[in-house]
């Protein structure tokens, strides 16, 4: 059975901004005033606390401040009543009613009872239009003089047909009212048909947690998880119980034993809906990079998992794949798709762990191709030097180089780079990509953290007295 984030002890995960937002919002609609865009979306990859964010907290926050409300999981592992929802959507809108726990509901259970009384099709779908209004009226009059909070979990097992329904006649009519919250959560964003509810949706992504608060999460063991977790909750949490048995045993808990159990958490739990393993295989390839089109899974694939995928495959419905597996997005800023950044970290640091020949051999291939693509792609240049960067530390971290070494290459590598391809046509032109290079390069927070910060900062130094430079010609011509 899939576990649920729902323990006290995972109270003290930083949620601080999200139970801010549906505060802000109770208040306002309790001073009176209308709130506008009342929908909150929150969606992550699994055991990243959606389901403890609301269960726990947003529940807690509710019972805390007299707030009445409904939480409808529609995980069937935990609602038996999930499944019936999509035969008859009516067993939706009662299970919220009874969820608001309150006994002046008289003139819905009445439309209700000649419903399920109804004695043929053509009369029950009338009363059924009965039933939706006076829900409809039912919500309004109890949001009348103070806010009102719907919670829908587990949103990614929501058929689509259910789903249209309920956006028209739950959640449409209600959040024009300004008064009834609806907080939504799961795996993805979900895709909203009507501009008036799609206007008034706050649509976030789950983060993991930082150094700080894992160290609150875990305890004791503070001072190794979150190398190794990266801030997921749900591996914290388990890493952490079991370095506690370890620890009660007077065994010892090495990196080897937090690496396979880690392993284990994404192989039984965040990736369990991956069925075919080919994708699974995949997801592990293409971690070691940071972004990837059609063109790089192709030539990785191919070149590493050579057993699931030939040259002749539809790349194209892969990548089609693999974006439905919720593990998957596109990164706007590299202009690609990438693994979740949490799952990526902890695929990769597995694979470099337990297989560091593959892991090397993978970067290397990275590496090269990036530096063809900087040759010839000039409109994504300063991404593929980047990426080039990224990928050629990893190796030399695993040559074992120090930090001066490895500053050197790249040093060398990005005057190269400057030299032949940042100073070729007019000095305006080569001063805009210039820019734009050292813009993303100072954005770049996770190549400034790989590469050190002595490193990173002569490569911003570097390329800023190109800069320089570029002013200096320009002026003199």
């Amino acid at each position: 059975m899939e576990l649920k984030l729902q323990d006290n002890e995972e109270l003290s995960v930083n949620r601080v901004d999200q139970i801010d937002d549906v505060e802000k919002r109770l208040a306002d609609i309790g001073s009176g005033k209308k709130v506008f865009d009342v929908i909150i979306e929150w969606f992550g990859i699994p055991g990243i606390g959606k389901t403890t964010l609301t269960q726990d907290l947003i529940v807690k926050l509710c019972k805390e401040k007299s707030v009445v409300f409904a939480c409808i999981d529609f995980d069937s592992e935990f609602n038996k009543n999930a499944d019936s929802y999509s035969k008859d959507t009516v067993f939706l809108l009662e299970d919220i009613v009874e969820k608001f726990d309150r006994q002046d509901k008289a003139d819905f259970t009445s439309a209700l009872y000649k419903y399920r009384d109804s004695p043929n099709e053509n009369l029950k779908k009338k009363r059924k239009l009965k039933v939706i209004n006076e829900y409809v009226n039912y919500v309004k009059m109890l949001s009348k003089d103070k806010p009102i909070v719907i919670i829908f979990d587990t949103t990614e097992k929501i058929a689509p047909d259910l789903f249209a329904w309920m956006e028209k006649e739950i959640i449409s009519p209600l959040s024009l009212t300004g008064k009834c919250i609806f907080i939504l959560t799961g795996r993805f964003p979900l895709r909203w048909r009507q501009f008036e509810v799609r206007r008034r949706v706050i649509s976030n992504k789950l983060e993991p947690l930082d150094q700080e608060f894992t160290n609150r999460q875990v305890g004791e063991t503070k001072s190794n998880i979150y190398q190794f977790t990266f801030g997921h909750p749900l591996t914290n949490k388990t890493l952490s119980k079991k370095a506690a048995d370890f620890k009660e045993k007077n065994q010892t808990f090495d990196k080897k034993d937090m690496i396979n159990i880690m392993d284990n958490v994404l192989e039984s739990y965040v990736m369990k809906d991956i069925t075919d393993t080919k994708l699974k295989d995949a997801c592990r390839v293409l971690a070691i990079v940071r972004q990837f089109d059609v063109i790089i899974m192709r030539h990785l694939l191919t070149q590493f998992e050579k057993e699931h995928f030939q040259e002749t495959e539809g790349f194209l419905e892969i990548s089609g794949q693999l974006s439905e597996t919720f593990l998957i997005e596109w990164n706007s800023k590299l202009k690609g798709y990438a693994l979740d950044e949490t799952v990526r970290h902890m695929l990769s640091l597995n694979m470099q762990f337990n297989d560091i020949q593959r892991y090397k051999e993978i970067n290397k291939s990275a590496a090269d191709i990036y530096k063809e693509w900087i040759e010839k792609v000039s409109e994504n240049r300063s991404i593929y030097i980047l990426e080039r960067f990224y990928h050629l530390t990893n190796i030399a971290k695993i040559e074992d180089k120090n930090g001066s070494e490895i500053g050197a290459e790249l040093e060398k590598e990005l005057q190269g780079f400057l030299t032949q391809y940042y100073q070729k046509n007019k000095p305006e032109f080569d001063y805009a990509a210039t820019i734009r290079l050292y813009e993303e390069l100072l954005s770049d927070h996770e190549l400034e953290k790989l590469v050190g910060e002595g490193n990173f900062a002569k490569l911003k130094e570097i390329v800023n007295n190109h800069l320089l430079y570029l002013i200096k010609i320009t002026k003199e011509r």
